[in-house]
């Protein structure tokens, strides 16, 4: 809501209290809430805060603006610093985040098709079982349903963030589901 005060808004256009001009609201000074809603509006003008400003800055000596600039450069180029050191940060930790999260060209996440074979285990009532009827190495087969394979050097398991979509098609054509990689992954399809 509008603050009101003894000059009001008539027409679009309030007289400035500085200068008397009657001028149009856009040329005021405008304060918003974070929700949208106006706070007020400044009874001075724009013309008129721009005046007061040259006349503040007129009245100081050479020595002090020079000393004004130079304390507005430091604190710009402090400002830049920050803003640099921060955003080199964002990007180490969106490098990080992308190392995790990042699924390989054809290559699709790997949850739908685990959950799939998870629920699919139990038609062939043993993994060694699935992963011969899948033509896959049945450790393959294993890592998959467990959803992490171990890592050779470190021998800690490793989780399986995705998996080839060939892989995927093949798995579900051999399983005799052809029709399940559609559902599995219909973002891939739709394009």
């Amino acid at each position: 809501m509008v603050k009101f005060d003894s000059n009001p808004i008539t027409c679009g256009r309030r007289n400035c209290a500085v200068c008397g001009r009657w001028r149009l609201i856009i040329d005021f000074k405008w304060r918003w809430y974070k929700s949208g809603h106006i706070r007020n509006i400044s009874t001075v003008c724009v013309p008129c805060i721009n005046a007061k400003g040259r006349a503040y800055w007129k009245k100081k000596s050479k020595a002090e603006r020079s000393i004004i600039g130079r304390r507005n450069n430091e604190q710009a180029h402090a400002r830049r610093n920050r803003d640099r050191e921060a955003l080199a940060e964002a990007e180490h930790e969106l490098a990080q985040l992308r190392a995790i999260t990042d699924i390989p060209p054809n290559h699709v996440d790997f949850q739908p098709f685990r959950m799939w074979l998870l629920w699919h285990v139990r038609e062939f009532r043993s993994p060694n079982a699935m992963a011969e009827r899948a033509h896959k190495k049945a450790v393959t087969v294993q890592d998959w349903l467990n959803g992490y394979e171990w890592n050779d050097v470190s021998c800690e398991p490793v989780p399986i963030r995705s998996v080839k979509l060939r892989d995927v098609e093949n798995v579900t054509t051999y399983l005799g589901h052809p029709e399940a990689v559609y559902g599995l992954y219909p973002a891939v399809y739709d394009r």
